[in-house]
């Protein structure tokens, strides 16, 4: 799943739509969550519980 779409969900069971990368810290299982939207800003080394692929994308903002 890195560096595809996909919906994320984290530690607190938040669910994101992300682009998945590789963290900075370098620590197994933190992970950086880049936004669809080029607004928002990346989540750094964040502990992903899960990650599903996202087939389709509509650009809405």
């Amino acid at each position: 799943m890195i560096g595809r779409k996909c919906v994320v969900t984290l530690e607190d069971s938040d669910a994101y739509a992300k682009t998945l990368r590789h963290p900075d810290s370098g620590d197994n299982g933190l992970w950086n969550l880049e936004s669809l939207n080029p607004a928002w800003p990346v989540m750094t080394n964040q502990r992903v519980v899960e990650a599903l692929p996202v087939r389709h994308v509509t650009h809405i903002f």
